[in-house]
């Protein structure tokens, strides 16, 4: 419409009287010189965009580019009309009445060719635009339901996570039941044995003593009750150790912090006439830690310990005992070290057994490591030996875990 009010005014200037012919002629090339470049610069921008856009397959976008196009030439046919030596170039009318009415056709023809362009080039953006809407709406759609199954994926790992871990729970138990079964078992065919054995002997004696008294050998009826009575008391240690191992798998007073220091002078204490028997020097070493724990049950594991490594010294003419402690990695480790006989190391692990004696002929039950072992299960931790084997003396070892 722009360029249809521009061409009528340029007629009418060009049959009007009011201004002269180089006015004329500067204000036609002004006008169609702008009209020209707005035309030119809106179809090289159409071209652009429609590379840019992929707009070239959609339907009226050549028409669009045809009638831009075809205003635009309009617009070049214009200046050239105003330049009489560029005529060859261009077909125009004769008159320029027939110019104008050229002018007038081709301007008609591009604006035509624009309303079909635009006819089609719009419904047809608008279903790619309501295409994109519902592609966008359902991208979203499907985000939402990614997200909702990603939160249902990590519930059920979480569930798998949790019933692993009731399953190795569950195993654990079965495990530690089926050892503490297998445990029960030695332990109650040992205590059979241990205690039927000085029975078969008081029960043999017995009818010694009724021998002798009957023969009137009263000597002889002294010396089988005494070895009645040595058979009872050892039957009676058995029975007390038992108990007292059976006691060891629980802790008696609450748990409180006790310096580890205390529990080895607590311990040497009870201990003081059999060390200055055996003439066993005791040491501690400085820095000692605060364990934490059954007060009674820590210092028995020390006292069985110490006792245990007194009963091991054989013939070393310099007995000696060190109590300690040291750190490995995050824990800290407590030890009771000797010089005495030490122990195979085929023998680390039963030695904890009961009633186990690697010397049958040593004093004891055989119950003093089995209960440090119970003990110190009972408290969390655990209990080992370390010795490179007979004659370097033995170490050993056991830990308490700290305060929760």
């Amino acid at each position: 419409m722009y360029n249809f009010l521009a061409w009528v005014y340029i007629w009418h200037e060009r049959l009007g009287d009011g201004e002269s012919a180089m006015n004329q002629l500067i204000d036609d090339i002004v006008l169609e010189s702008v009209s020209a470049a707005a035309c030119s610069l809106v179809f090289l921008y159409l071209v652009y965009l429609g590379r840019k856009e992929e707009l070239v397959a959609i339907s009226g976008w050549r028409f669009i580019l045809a009638g831009f196009g075809l205003l635009t030439v309009g617009r070049v046919v214009d200046i050239t009309d105003n330049f009489p030596q560029l005529n060859w170039l261009v077909v125009v009318g004769d008159t320029p009445t027939e110019a104008f009415i050229e002018k007038i056709i081709g301007d008609l023809c591009g604006f035509l060719l624009l309303v079909v362009g635009f006819s089609r080039w719009m419904p047809a953006m608008m279903s790619i635009r309501r295409t994109e809407h519902s592609l966008r709406l359902t991208s979203e759609r499907l985000a939402e339901q990614s997200s909702e199954l990603q939160m249902i994926n990590q519930h059920l790992e979480g569930e798998v996570a949790q019933r692993q871990q009731a399953q190795q729970e569950r195993e654990a138990l079965i495990a530690r039941l089926e050892s503490q079964n297998a445990e029960l078992e030695r332990f109650a065919y040992t205590v059979s044995h241990d205690l039927k054995s000085p029975l078969v002997t008081i029960k043999g004696f017995l009818g010694l003593v009724k021998q002798a008294v009957t023969d009137g050998d009263i000597t002889q009826a002294q010396a089988d009750l005494t070895r009645m009575d040595d058979a009872a008391d050892k039957m009676l240690a058995v029975l007390e150790g038992v108990l007292e191992l059976s006691r060891a798998g629980r802790q008696m007073s609450p748990p409180e912090d006790v310096p580890f220091e205390t529990l080895v002078d607590e311990a040497t204490g009870l201990l003081a006439g059999m060390l200055s028997v055996r003439n066993v020097q005791v040491s501690k070493a400085p820095d000692l830690p605060v364990l934490y724990g059954d007060h009674l049950r820590l210092r028995a594991v020390l006292q069985n310990l110490i006792d245990n490594a007194v009963h091991h010294m054989g013939d070393q003419p310099q007995p000696r005992i060190e109590v300690g402690a040291r750190r490995e990695a995050e824990r800290t480790v407590c030890y009771v070290r000797d010089n005495g006989l030490g122990i195979d190391p085929c023998d680390h692990k039963c030695i904890f057994d009961l009633f186990n004696k690697l010397d049958p002929t040593s004093p004891g039950t055989g119950l003093g490591l089995a209960l440090v072992k119970s003990i110190v299960q009972a408290h969390g931790g655990k209990v080992w030996v370390e010795s490179e084997g007979r004659g370097y003396g033995s170490t050993f070892c056991f830990t308490i875990p700290p305060k929760s």
